[in-house]
């Protein structure tokens, strides 16, 4: 499993604890809920959440130049907390 810069497991699909994943941007105020089983379906569950966020957010008009001095380029899509339910444990 690939590690990050401080020496830790990248956060997966696989490793999401909701059924949920919710994405939010401060910049633009877009906003998107996901199934996670539709995620894993679209993506794959070993998937680096880092990623499912940049697919997700690739059609942002920041990510493109669209900038003015009070919003300067690029996206700011992060995950929200409180994404619904436990996941459930994998079957056996």
């Amino acid at each position: 499993m690939a590690r990050n810069d401080r020496g830790t497991d990248w956060p997966t699909l696989r490793t999401h604890p909701s059924v949920w994943v919710k994405l939010a941007c401060s910049k633009c105020g877009r906003r998107g809920r996901y199934r996670l089983v539709t995620l894993v379906e679209r993506f794959g569950a070993d998937a680096r959440m880092v990623t499912v966020r940049e697919r997700l957010s690739a059609d942002c008009p920041y990510n493109f130049g669209h900038a003015t001095p009070k919003l300067p380029a690029g996206c700011q899509a992060r995950f929200v907390e409180g994404n619904g339910p436990p996941n459930p444990a994998p079957a056996p």
